[in-house]
């Protein structure tokens, strides 16, 4: 129980100092966003090694050099026609663990559990003050169909809206965008009613029964070689085993399914040492039985789900028409809603934090990562496309040569009305001495040595827009669809 508890300590910590290394260096820097901001003290106070050993959260994470992708993301990737060989590495990985040790995630890695800890000493806290909570419970299945839902949806609307509804995802994201930016989207909100859930309707309901990390895990945990083993001989059936365990798993009569996640609480609260867990050949499991759980029912509720995944996904893709300025490397607008999860790692490792994730009024563009150049440019690095697990971005070369070949990210648009030097306002300059092509993508003309831009040459970086004066602010960048 030690070990999980520090597994789960160590999972919580790395989605919170993934963000603060990152912040660490950027501060010494004095570049970016949040350099200066109320985290900025915290982060300085912490090592700041020049390549962090942390990109991302358990979602999606690199830890020294090894890849990690959550199933779910991967799955969410495939239904939607884009997966990428660069995936497979991640995967590859996680699948292992999973056919090693089953539904470990939920019961060891997950960041939820320690919110999920906090709304146990809620329930406790509210029996003491007279208030039984209520134990309402639906069946185990309905996760199932929250699984087919969103990867319908995901299918149907072309944009991934799983890293919307899973907390895991959530988590790691939030954390990144309080830190950087001092605030919470809309996404928490999934979280604060998967704790309201779990505190006042049924204790662990999200992760035992709507939760679609969880559902994907359980179709995989049969495979796993590690199994509870019961000595009938030592048991005396006192049941403690029974009602320790939150997600509905009955070890007392051999009823442990695909469900359980190896917590080992049952192991550590048998009084007669009655409970191990043994290696042994994956097999048929034998799952206790669901509330309500008629197989028609199940049926039903997977049947509602799927309908409901459908519809939301006519919703996402009528819903998400507008394009913005996407980071360096984006494809096509579709294959990038397709294959970007939310993940945050390529606004993690921006040095100037040029790279912004949507807000809560997008709807189903809520969270994807864009660019606003007229606030911060994007300075051409590409360390963005080589963190992004799923290939939303291509990965570019660091050369500026061969960038300018191969990156269009957006197209320059000048208002001569507004810009200084074209009203004979003066000679400025500014957008010339930051591009970092210049006579390429921009030339200075006439006496007044006025900007003028040639598209064909021109990567997007939005460097002159930001540079462009307050006063003026003549210059904006056009997304290019992901044309090159």
């Amino acid at each position: 129980m030690r070990v999980r508890r520090l597994s789960l300590a160590v999972s919580f910590a790395l989605a919170v100092a993934a963000p603060l290394w990152h912040l660490s260096r950027d501060a010494r820097e004095a570049s970016g966003v949040g350099a200066d901001g109320r985290w900025a003290r915290v982060a300085k106070a912490l090592p700041a090694p020049s390549s962090p050993p942390v990109v991302g959260a358990p979602w999606s994470v690199e830890l020294f050099g090894i890849e990690f992708l959550d199933p779910l993301a991967a799955a969410g990737v495939a239904v939607a026609r884009r997966f990428d060989p660069r995936a497979l590495f991640g995967l590859g990985v996680v699948l292992a663990l999973v056919v090693a040790l089953g539904r470990f995630f939920c019961g060891w890695i997950c960041p939820y559990v320690p919110i999920l800890a906090v709304t146990r000493s809620a329930r406790g806290l509210l029996r003491r003050l007279g208030w039984k909570p209520r134990d309402r419970r639906i069946p185990t299945g309905a996760g199932r169909g929250v699984l087919l839902a969103v990867l319908a949806a995901s299918a149907v609307g072309g944009t991934q809206l799983v890293p919307l509804v899973y907390p895991p995802a959530i988590i790691g994201r939030e954390m990144f965008r309080a830190i950087f930016f001092g605030g919470l989207g809309a996404s928490a909100l999934v979280v604060a009613a998967a704790f309201l859930l779990d505190t006042f309707v049924s204790p662990s309901l999200f992760c035992r029964s709507l939760c679609p990390g969880g559902a994907l895990l359980s179709l995989l945990s049969p495979l796993s070689v590690v199994r509870l083993r019961r000595d009938a001989a030592q048991c005396d059936d006192c049941r403690i085993c029974d009602l320790i365990c939150e997600l509905g798993q009955k070890p007392m009569t051999d009823q442990v399914g695909s469900g359980c996640e190896r917590c080992g609480k049952c192991v550590a609260s048998c009084p007669t040492g009655a409970l191990a867990f043994s290696f042994g050949a994956p097999g048929k499991t034998r799952p206790a039985p669901v509330p309500g759980g008629a197989l028609p029912r199940r049926s039903m509720f997977a049947a509602i789900f799927v309908v409901a995944g459908a519809a939301l996904g006519t919703a996402a893709r009528a819903a998400t028409r507008a394009v913005r300025l996407r980071p360096p490397g984006a494809r096509s607008e579709d294959d990038f809603k397709r294959r970007c999860i939310r993940c945050f790692r390529c606004a993690e490792v921006c040095p100037p934090k040029a790279i912004r994730l949507g807000g809560p009024l997008e709807a189903f563009d809520a969270d994807l990562p864009y660019l606003d150049v007229a606030e911060r440019a994007c300075v051409l690095c590409v360390k963005c496309t080589e963190v992004c697990p799923t290939g939303a971005l291509e990965r570019l070369p660091a050369n500026l040569a061969e960038l300018q070949k191969k990156l269009r990210m957006g197209r320059p648009a000048l208002d001569r009305e507004r810009c200084l030097p074209w009203r004979g306002e003066g000679v400025c300059r500014l957008c010339y001495d930051v591009c970092p092509y210049p006579d390429s993508a921009v030339a200075l003309v006439g006496p007044q040595k006025a900007p003028l831009f040639e598209a064909k040459s021109c990567v997007g970086c939005g460097l002159c827009a930001e540079a462009c004066p307050s006063t003026a602010r003549a210059i904006t960048i056009a997304p290019t669809r992901g044309e090159r």
